[in-house]
């Protein structure tokens, strides 16, 4: 199936494996490749802004849902890791069709965040 990679770093002095990323690529391995730089430009952007483009958050959002997609998290446990559950939590009240107000919508994708950890297609390897 389609495979969806999101590399936050601070700059592309950080990069790392482009080399192999490339290829992957060019193979069709990887059908969707995000880089992210937090210090390039004038604002400050992250992985988890990425994710919540309508068009990226969408197509997340029906891979974990409807096509038993998972999602790998690696990287700082003190805030992206959070940050990034929050941004999945988001997108699943969004287009996840859940049904209810804004608390049973909540609710409901907190309780599919944890479902999908239970079933391990949620895998965090984040540190701190």
């Amino acid at each position: 199936g389609p495979m969806e990679l999101f590399f936050g770093c601070r700059t592309t002095h950080d990069e790392l494996f482009s080399t192999e990323i490339t290829q992957f690529q060019t193979e069709g391995v990887l059908t969707h490749y995000h880089q992210v730089h937090s210090r390039v430009g004038n604002e400050e952007k992250y992985v988890q802004h990425v994710m919540l483009r309508e068009e990226i958050g969408k197509r997340l959002v029906q891979s974990v849902t409807k096509e038993n997609g998972c999602v790998y998290i690696c990287g700082d446990g003190n805030h992206m890791g959070k940050d990034v559950q929050e941004a999945f939590v988001t997108l699943l009240i969004r287009y996840g069709a859940l049904e209810g107000g804004d608390e049973e919508k909540e609710a409901a994708a907190q309780s599919c965040l944890e479902e999908l950890k239970s079933e391990k297609r949620f895998l965090l390897d984040i540190w701190s």
